[in-house]
């Protein structure tokens, strides 16, 4: 399933929509600290990143993108993994349940039934949200 964002992005809602959905597939709402991962290095996927480090729920596991760059680079060097080859590096990693996706729509529209396929939440981190309103 994917999460679409259709107002501005805020540490709470991103939460309340996690919570929400994790209420909805039937665990009572718990996700303890699930490792999750960023597609998308760029300036959204990188301050989410930040974001996701602070978060009691959400553990950062894994940074996704499809050429080297800035945001690569600085989640390496916090630590966590990272790849250069797309989203297919991380369908097989059963630790990884949560996805936040915040590349574009039309990637996104790719990226989420790989993910749903997978098993995974993907979360829609998108600028403009896939559909209508």
């Amino acid at each position: 399933m994917s999460i679409s964002r259709r107002k501005k992005y805020q540490v709470g809602n991103f939460r309340n929509e996690v919570q929400r959905y994790s209420e909805s597939i039937g665990n009572g709402g718990n996700y303890g600290e699930s490792k999750s991962a960023i597609i998308g290095p760029g300036n959204i996927g990188s301050d989410l990143m930040y974001k996701i480090m602070r978060s009691d729920c959400l553990e950062m596991s894994y940074m996704v993108g499809i050429v080297e760059s800035e945001g690569i680079r600085r989640a390496r060097k916090l630590g966590f993994e990272t790849t250069t080859e797309g989203v297919e590096t991380i369908l097989d990693k059963d630790e990884i349940k949560i996805v936040c996706d915040a590349t574009g729509a039309k990637a996104h529209a790719h990226h989420a039934p790989l993910l749903r396929k997978a098993g995974k939440i993907a979360i829609d981190m998108t600028p403009a949200a896939v559909g209508a309103m």
